[in-house]
Parts: C-alpha cells; structure tokens; sequence
C-alpha cells in the first residue's frame, strides 16, 4: 500500500479512508540546533520516524507540519515559532477533515517535543468537544529509557536530547550530508533549579543552542535509537488499535 495520503485521488480515498487503520499527522519545527545542525531537524527526524512507523502499522502519511511552538529557542535567527494555541487549532481542523472522510484513529506524531502540549490539548479538545475519541499522541515516548545502552555521553539534566549525541546521531543516519560535526562543541551550562521554575530563554544559559555532548555521535547509534523508537510506538499503536 502506498503510504502517502496526498499521492491518491478523491475517488480512491473515498473507499480508502473508512477502512485505513489510522492516519499518521507528523510535526516537526523550524529552529536552532547548534552550530553543527541545520534547523530542519525535527522536520528531518519527525517525517523519517512517522514514514517507518506508517509502513509498519499500515497508516497513512499526511505530509509534515513544519512549524512548532518553540518558545525557549525563538530569539536564535531563524526560528518560527507558533503560539500553542494555533498548534491546537490546526490539529483540530485537521482531525475533524480525517474524521469528516470516515478515519477513525488518528495519530499525532512530532519530531520536537516542544509540541506536545499542543498535541495533548487538541486530542483532549477533539474528545471533550466532538465525542472523537481515538487519538493518540506520540513525542519520542520513552526516549531516556530507550537511549540506554547506545548512549555514551550523559543528557544534560539527565533527560536533554536537543542537538546533543541523540539527535545528531539520529541526523546521521537520516541526513548526514547536512551534520558537520567539525563544528560541534560540548557545552554542559550550570544546572540549577531556576530554569524548571521561571521561563528562561535558551540563549541565557546556553551559547550553542546544544547542551550536551554531540562530538561522538554515529550513524550507528542513529539507527538504533530509530529502530527503538518507532518499535516502541509500533507496539503502542497496536495495542491501542485492535
């Protein structure tokens, strides 16, 4: 099965759609990742997973929403950054057209974790407001769990994964003509407790946009941390989904 929803005519997905499994809507965002990634990464890494998750749970694809709430990193040049609220409506108007066509699961699925607010608060919207009650929001779901044993470098603040040796690995193994590792440094800021409890602005306590250590990332680990993921998610999808 072709798994692209817009590759099809409204003739075939007049019969496609009630009987699909679900349809897959991935995000990503448009923002800084260090001086050693483009900004294009969670678009990358977001519509890479979501096209592997699609081929093994039998969905469709929509093609990816490229614009995120990314709040923390929206003063590095080049970041477009869109509020939660408008996140929240797209999704909804998105849901709402599946749901209009006979789809009966939908999956939201971001490359960035900034959106998955957004994501919760739509599925929470689509249930309270319009009895749609099949779907289901993925953002790297266990992610910290899942890196041990291919991980080398500590997260910073045990859980930090932006642009560090997670997603450069990840770029690697999906786009490594766009990673230039030359150009990463390692970078752990102070970690103290005012950052998870008033709103801090990335550029006051990081210079790259990258804490951690992304200098010993491969494209082996790359592959690996995908492969868990999307099994991770493939496993949820199917159990939710009988």
């Amino acid at each position: 099965m072709n798994i692209m929803y817009d590759e099809y005519s409204w003739p075939e997905m007049k019969e496609l759609l009630p009987k699909v499994r679900g349809v897959i809507v991935p995000l990503g965002s448009v923002e800084e990742h260090g001086y050693h990634l483009p900004l294009c990464v969670d678009n990358a890494l977001g519509f890479e997973m979501s096209k592997r998750l699609a081929e093994k749970t039998g969905c469709l694809l929509l093609p990816i929403f490229p614009f995120g709430q990314v709040w923390s990193t929206r003063n590095f040049p080049g970041a477009i950054s869109l509020s939660e609220e408008t996140i929240v409506s797209v999704l909804v108007e998105v849901a709402l057209s599946l749901k209009r066509h006979g789809v009966k699961n939908v999956i939201f699925h971001s490359g960035h974790l900034g959106n998955a607010p957004a994501m919760k608060k739509a599925a929470r919207v689509l249930y309270d407001n319009y009895d749609f009650k099949n779907v289901f929001y993925f953002a790297y779901p266990d992610y910290v769990k899942l890196s041990q044993g291919v991980m080398e470098a500590p997260m910073w603040k045990g859980n930090g994964m932006h642009a560090a040796e997670f997603e450069t690995s990840m770029m690697l193994a999906v786009r490594p003509e766009l990673v230039h590792l030359e150009r990463a440094v390692i970078e752990y800021p102070e970690d103290t407790c005012t950052m998870d409890f008033r709103c801090m602005p990335w550029e006051e306590y990081t210079a790259t946009g990258a804490p951690g250590d992304p200098t010993i990332s491969t494209k082996e680990k790359g592959e690996e941390l995908i492969r868990r993921l999307v099994g991770r998610m493939t496993e949820l999808i199917d159990q939710f989904i009988k």
